[in-house]
């Protein structure tokens, strides 16, 4: 059931609708690391940057060699001009 919320949550987010994924993702109350990684996906594109970091660092405390995370940091810490962060997140 969650790997189905989880494709509703990405759909939603590609077709556009940030506010909605994030209502979603947040009524099922899931500690679990891919939800975690939907909202700060959701977040980034809803705009709310700051959001989309602390997202991150919760799913790198509960899975510290998730690489999808990772390669999401780096692209937004390049996204504010963070260069050297976002390439330590690649290293």
């Amino acid at each position: 059931m969650n790997a189905l919320f989880f494709m509703k949550g990405l759909s939603m987010i590609e077709e556009g609708y940030c506010n909605d994924a994030l209502n979603l993702v947040s009524s099922l109350q899931s500690e679990d690391v891919k939800f975690r990684y939907l909202n700060a996906l959701a977040s980034i594109r809803a705009s709310n940057k700051d959001l989309a970091f602390s997202e991150l660092e919760k799913c790198l405390e509960m899975d510290p060699r998730n690489i999808e995370c990772y390669v999401l940091k780096g692209k937004l810490f390049w996204s504010v001009d963070r260069i050297e962060d976002g390439n330590q997140c690649f290293w």
